[in-house]
């Protein structure tokens, strides 16, 4: 009789690709995410960067 012949532990090899590939997902969601954060912080710090500068008005004082 012959004897089968091994198969290639493909499961094995997915499941030890499939670690790496959901580690880079989760790292580029996450990193995803602390760019659109830092964004929208320097947004809000320099909201007031572009704004006109306003003239105070003078303070008419009667004076003696």
């Amino acid at each position: 009789m012959a004897q089968p012949k091994p198969e290639q532990p493909v499961n094995i090899y997915l499941s030890v690709a499939t670690i790496p590939v959901m580690g880079v997902l989760i790292t580029a969601t996450t990193l995803a995410e602390l760019i659109v954060s830092v964004g929208l912080a320097s947004e809000e710090i320099f909201r007031g960067d572009r704004l006109p500068l306003l003239k105070k008005p003078k303070s008419h004082l009667p004076s003696d």
